[in-house]
C-alpha cells in the first residue's frame, strides 16, 4: 500500500513538473511570436513604403505590400493570444488542482495585486497592430492623392478601395481581441465575462448612420482635390469609431477591473432583533461607517420585506467600521451594531432641524473591526 501511494506521489510530481516545463515553453514561443512580428511588421511596412523600385530599367511596384502589414500583424495577433492563453490555462490548473506550496499561492497572491501587474501587456501587442493599420493607411493615403486614380489599376492606388480595406481591417482587428479577451476572461474571470448589448447595438447603428451618408452624399471616391470639408473625412473617423467600439469599451472595462477597479460591490443584509418586537416597527434603515464619514443619511437601505438590504461599492481588502441606523414608525432612532443587535435608543422626540445636526455628527466607532470579503455579482 505505501509502495502504491509513493507511486503516486511520484507520478504526481512529475506531471507536475511536465506542467511546469509546458508552460515555460509556451511562455518562450508567446516571445518569440512577438519577436517575429516585430521583424516582418517592421519590414514589410519598410519595403511598402518604397512605392516603387526600378529593376532591369523597369518599376515595379511595392506600395501594394501596405494592405497585408495589419493581416500579417493580426495574424501574429492570433498566435500571441493562443500562446498566452495556453500560459494561463496551465497556471490555473497548477494553482487549483495541483495543490500549490505556500510560496507559490503567496506568489499568485502578490500578482493579483493592482500594483503589482504590468499594465501594458494585454494591449502591448494589439496596439502595434493598430498602430501598423493606421501608418500603412495614411502611407496609402498619400500615395493615392499624387496619382491620377482614374488611370490606375493598382489596389493601393483606388481610395474607395483603400477606405474599405481600412474598414474591414479595424472591424477584424477588434472583433478578434474582443473574441480573445471573451475566451480568456471566461478562464480566469468568469463574472467578468458578459458582452455589452448597449454597446453592440451603438456600434451597429452608428456604422449603418455613416455609410448610409455616404451612400447618400455620393461621394467621388476618385476624386483628386481633397479638402476640409470633404465628406470622406467623416467616413476615415466613423470607420476608426465604429470598428473599435468594441476593443476601446473591452479595454476601458479591463482597466477598471484590474488597476481602478479595486472596489468590490458589498452586500449589506440587515434584520434588526428588538427586545419587544410587538411595539416597534422599523420605518426606515440607514447604514454607516468610516467609509461615509459616519454621515448616517448617505446610504439608506431598501426592504427586503424580512428587514433590508444595500449594495456599497468598498475596495476590497481593507478594513472598515460600521453600524446601522433605523427609524421605527414613532420617529424614534435606534442604534445597530454590525450583528443586528439592538444598542441604545439614540434619539426620540427631535424636530427635522434637530435630526440634520444630528445626524451630521461624527459618531465613535465601534469595538472591532470588521474586514469586508469581495461579493461580486454574474
Amino acid at each position: 500500500m505505501d509502495n502504491e501511494n509513493k507511486d503516486s506521489a511520484t507520478s504526481d510530481l512529475e506531471f507536475l513538473e511536465s506542467l511546469h516545463e509546458e508552460k515555460l515553453k509556451h511562455k518562450e514561443h508567446r516571445v518569440q511570436f512577438v519577436k517575429q512580428k516585430l521583424l516582418f511588421t517592421i519590414g514589410l511596412f519598410s519595403i511598402g513604403a518604397l512605392k516603387q523600385i526600378n529593376l532591369g530599367g523597369s518599376n515595379v511596384e511595392l506600395s501594394d505590400l501596405l494592405l497585408f502589414v495589419p493581416i500579417v500583424a493580426l495574424a501574429f495577433d492570433i498566435y500571441i493570444f493562443a500562446e498566452d492563453f495556453k500560459v494561463k490555462r496551465i497556471g490555473i490548473y497548477i494553482f487549483e488542482k495541483c495543490n500549490p506550496s505556500k510560496a507559490e499561492k503567496n506568489w499568485e497572491d502578490w500578482l493579483s495585486q493592482p500594483k503589482h501587474r504590468e499594465k501594458t501587456a494585454l494591449f502591448a501587442s494589439v496596439m502595434l497592430t493598430v498602430v501598423a493599420l493606421i501608418a500603412s493607411f495614411l502611407v496609402l493615403q498619400s500615395f493615392a492623392a499624387s496619382v491620377n486614380m482614374k488611370s490606375s489599376n493598382l489596389l493601393s492606388n483606388n481610395t474607395e478601395n483603400i477606405f474599405w480595406w481600412f474598414l474591414i481591417s479595424a472591424a477584424s482587428i477588434s472583433l478578434i481581441f474582443e473574441a480573445t479577451i471573451y475566451a480568456r476572461d471566461a478562464l480566469v474571470a468568469p463574472l467578468r465575462n458578459r458582452l455589452n448589448l448597449k454597446k453592440l447595438v451603438l456600434g451597429l447603428v452608428f456604422t449603418a448612420s455613416i455609410l448610409a451618408y455616404i451612400f447618400a452624399s455620393k461621394i467621388d471616391c476618385n476624386a483628386y482635390d481633397w479638402n476640409n470639408h470633404d465628406p470622406s473625412i467623416t467616413l476615415i473617423v466613423g470607420s476608426i469609431t465604429a470598428a473599435w467600439l468594441f476593443m476601446i469599451q473591452r479595454m476601458r472595462r479591463e482597466f477598471v477591473w484590474r488597476y481602478k477597479g479595486r472596489f468590490s460591490l458589498v452586500k449589506f443584509e440587515f434584520h434588526p432583533k428588538f427586545k419587544n418586537e410587538d411595539t416597534k416597527v422599523i420605518a426606515e434603515a440607514y447604514l454607516c461607517g468610516d467609509f461615509t464619514r459616519w454621515a448616517v443619511n448617505k446610504i439608506k437601505m431598501k426592504s427586503d420585506g424580512s428587514g433590508f438590504e444595500c449594495t456599497v461599492a468598498l475596495e476590497s481588502g481593507k478594513e472598515y467600521q460600521y453600524k446601522y441606523l433605523t427609524i421605527d414608525n414613532d420617529n424614534m432612532e435606534y442604534w445597530f451594531n454590525n450583528f443586528g443587535e439592538e444598542k441604545i435608543i439614540f434619539n426620540e422626540g427631535w424636530n427635522t432641524n434637530d435630526k440634520k445636526k444630528v445626524r451630521y455628527t461624527e459618531y465613535p466607532t465601534i469595538k472591532g473591526v470588521y474586514k469586508f470579503f469581495r461579493d461580486l455579482y454574474s
